[in-house]
Order: C-alpha cells, then structure tokens, then sequence
C-alpha cells in the first residue's frame, strides 16, 4: 500500500490523499497513509505539495503530511529538505515555542533528520558529515548528529570516533557520543573505554556509563580491575554505578560494594537502591540483612522493598 500511494503521490498527490481520506480503519492507520502519498507528491513537485501543507491547520493530519513533505524533499534535494525544517523551526520560535524540545516535537524532528540524514549519507559520509556541521546549534543540529554518528560508527567505527570526538565539547554531540561508544562498545569495550577517557569532562560520564556496562557484561573481572585504577571524579562515579547496576543480579554483594563507593550522595544513594531492588528479587533475605548496614535512610530502604514487591527491580530503560 504504501508503494502504491507514493506512486500515486508522485503522479497525482491531491488525488493520492483524497484517496487516504476516505480510507477506512483508525486515523493512525490513515496518517500513515498520507506520509506516503505525500512523501510521493513532495519527491515530483516540492513546491506543490508545500502549498497544500501549508493551507492545512494546525493538528494531527498536518504533522503528519510535514513527514511526507521531508523525506520526499530529502529524496531529490537534501538541502531543500533540510531549509524547510529550519524554516519550521524558526517559525515556531517566532510564535513562541520551543523550538522542538517536547516530547512530541522531538520524536517528529528525528524523524524529519533521519529522512535528510540517510539522503545525504547515500551522497558518502563526507557529504553527511559536513551537513550535520553545518547546521546551526540546536536540537536539530542534535538529531543529526545523532543520526549520523549512528551510521558511522556502524560502518566505520574509528573514524566515527574521531570525528565525534572532534566535537565532543559541544551540547550538540551528546547524543551522538552516547551513538559512537555503543557501537565500539559492542566490538571492544576496553578499547571505547579508552576513547572515553578522552572526551571532555561534560560528556565523558555518559561514554564511559555506556562502555563500562558492555565490559561488565562480557568481562566483569577486567572491568571491575580498571575500576580500581580510576580517580574520584564524575566520570568514575558513573562508571562504578554503571558497573554495579549491570553486576546486581550476579553477584549483588560486589555490586553493593562498590556502590558504596560512589562519592556523589545522590549517585551513590540511586544506585545504591536499584542494586537493592535487585537483591531483593532474587534474594531477598540477604537483601534484607544487608539494608540496614546499606548507608540508605530508613525511608529508602522501605522504598527498596515496596519497589521490588511491585516489580521495581530495574529502572526503565534497563
């Protein structure tokens, strides 16, 4: 369905969502639909399928074509692809919005650069490179970092590196760091630690999180080794409650232990518990023995066990 409607956009877009429009099912079903006849209409006539889209009202079918409009841009033309969500953008700062930073808002415009993002890497990733740079502060310019990090490190995971390393002091990167110390976590976790240890301060924590968990998984005796060679510093805090949240089920006296060891009072306290919900699920007797001994307030503890009496034992994301 989804091939035809776009055919259909291409030959003919108002008759293409004419058609969408008097689909049966769910309107999620419908604005699916409408993403690929216009997707179709913005690829043969960019500016026509702009006009429509811009005589619409604001709401649910309208974000939903704006998809369509995008990746049927990015498809012919990147650049005018990427000129329009700028465009967007800076109309809805001028209204007083936020520029893209809700819930919402976010999901659409990742969605919005990923479209641009694969058109442009389909050009080599020079071309990608040099376009999320480009772009102006922001979370645009984030989302496609983040995108093209992710592509990178899959395909070439050391030039990845390097080139996000290069920007790894920027807000910008953030993600995109988070992208590049997966992918060379998955293949050599001592070796993305390393590269951790050279980003800056404001961005190391997250990577080395990120590497420190991988190791864990495959190597818990060589990661907990390079533990002990770390510095009191942010980054190790988020390495060791890294560490002992990956550790808890295994063996959740070590986990607990080092734990223990976090300097930062919150960081120390929020791993503390999650290493007890754990506990308490798969032991709880100890778990129990060991809470009072813990160093978390009594209101803590009871927290612990409530939690894990409702299923708690990991936080989401886990």
């Amino acid at each position: 369905m989804a091939f035809f409607l776009e055919a259909w956009g291409k030959l003919d877009g108002e008759a293409a969502l004419t058609a969408v429009e008097e689909l049966g099912g769910d309107g999620r079903r419908r604005g699916f639909a409408s993403i690929s006849a216009m997707k179709g209409w913005a690829s043969s006539d960019p500016t026509a399928a702009r006009a429509h889209l811009e005589g619409l009202e604001a709401g649910f079918e309208k974000g939903m074509l704006v998809q369509g409009v995008v990746s049927g841009m990015a498809s012919v033309d990147p650049q005018l692809a990427t000129e329009f969500v700028l465009e967007m953008d800076e109309a809805r700062r001028a209204e007083g919005g936020d520029g893209g930073e809700d819930r919402w808002r976010g999901y659409a415009t990742d969605r919005q650069m990923e479209a641009i993002a694969r058109a442009q890497m389909q050009q080599g990733m020079p071309q990608a490179t040099a376009w999320a740079e480009s772009l102006p502060d922001g979370s645009i310019k984030s989302s496609a970092f983040d995108r093209v990090a992710e592509n990178f490190a899959q395909s070439d995971p050391e030039a990845a590196a390097e080139w996000v390393k290069s920007h790894a002091d920027q807000e910008y990167a953030e993600r995109a760091v988070r992208e590049v110390s997966e992918e060379l976590s998955r293949k050599d976790p001592a070796a993305a630690v390393s590269w951790a240890e050279e980003l800056p301060e404001a961005t190391q924590a997250s990577a080395m999180r990120q590497s420190i968990e991988q190791w864990t998984r495959q190597d818990a005796e060589a990661a907990g080794q390079y533990l002990t060679t770390m510095e009191e510093s942010a980054s190790r805090d988020a390495a060791v409650s890294s560490f002992a949240r990956t550790l808890d089920r295994e063996d959740p006296v070590v986990a607990a232990e080092w734990a223990a060891s976090i300097s930062d009072e919150g960081a120390r306290n929020e791993t503390l518990q999650s290493v007890g919900r754990s506990w308490v699920q798969t032991d709880a007797e100890a778990a129990k023995a060991w809470l009072p001994n813990s160093g978390l307030s009594e209101e803590a503890q009871a927290e612990v066990i409530e939690s894990a009496a409702r299923g708690g034992g990991r936080r989401p994301g886990r």
